[in-house]
């Protein structure tokens, strides 16, 4: 952290502040357990240092909504809201009511391969081996390899709100020729109703 944050004196909290919320947060996890026979929790210790790499967790209630409606799952990264930084991983999916369900929860040290690896294979462990049919994420390099690692017969598919920022990002020139016009169409033959005929006669 020190590298990251250019010396000592610019970061924010101390080694101790993240063993004990580290800590506070194993305690936690094994407060659940005790109340919930089913609650699933591990974590990644780092080799080198002895140090709490990742955590993962989920509920037994996730555990069964994952065994019913575990056909498609959507992964993000993006949630970077705790004052390590370190990625907040929910793993997601939606039930016949379009509800969305929560599979499972990481807090992950960094998103290289190794950690999404390490993620993945304790996600399968956790949901007694089934792997999911589609996986939804953004277009993360890392991400990519370690599902393709660990997921192989799964099918990986970009989000739709990636693909429209990507788009919009590479379409510029014709929003910026069409502004009122273009996005609000392009954004209907994203959106709207999904099937194929659709989609090309938009």
């Amino acid at each position: 952290m020190k590298e990251f944050y250019g010396g000592a004196d610019k970061v924010s909290f101390s080694r101790m502040d993240c063993n004990n919320d580290a800590q506070t947060l194993l305690e936690y996890l094994k407060c659940k357990k005790m109340e919930d026979p089913t609650f699933f929790y591990t974590m990644q210790i780092d080799q080198e240092n002895g140090q709490i790499a990742n955590f993962f967790w989920a509920d037994g209630q996730s555990i069964m909504d994952y065994a019913c409606f575990g056909d498609a799952m959507s992964f993000d990264t993006n949630f970077q809201t705790n004052k390590f930084e370190m990625p907040f991983a929910p793993i997601l999916g939606g039930n016949h009511h379009k509800h969305t369900m929560i599979f499972g929860v990481a807090l992950l040290f960094n998103e290289t391969i190794e950690s999404l690896v390490w993620l993945f294979e304790i996600f399968l462990t956790a949901m007694s081996g089934k792997h999911p049919s589609t996986i939804f994420t953004d277009q993360d390099a890392a991400m990519a390899g370690a599902i393709s690692y660990v997921f192989q017969n799964t099918s990986h598919r970009i989000c739709l709100w990636h693909i429209y920022l990507n788009a919009a990002k590479h379409l510029g020139h014709v929003i910026q020729k069409h502004p009122e016009k273009f996005l609000p169409d392009f954004k209907r033959c994203v959106y709207e109703d999904r099937s194929e005929l659709y989609f090309q006669k938009k």
